[in-house]
């Protein structure tokens, strides 16, 4: 499940599955989508200022690659 929350100048995409390999198919996927709807809008999306945190009951220790148009986006 993902979901888009937009206010003002803020946008945040809220993603949560059980599987980390799933999730951060999703985040990526929702990530190209929420860019398309900014360029399609003729608006621009600063990624560097551009921030992800995952919430879990454990410490994950797995290297995770979240990116928007193959640029890293930090954690």
């Amino acid at each position: 499940m993902f979901k888009n929350i937009l206010f003002a100048d803020d946008t945040n995409l809220l993603c949560c599955d059980r599987d980390l390999n799933e999730l951060v198919r999703m985040i990526n996927g929702g990530l190209e989508q929420l860019q398309m709807w900014f360029s399609d809008n003729k608006l621009s999306l600063n990624i560097s200022k551009t921030n992800y945190m995952i919430f879990h009951n454990r410490r994950i220790t797995a290297d995770i690659s979240v990116r928007i148009n193959k640029k890293k986006i930090n954690k």
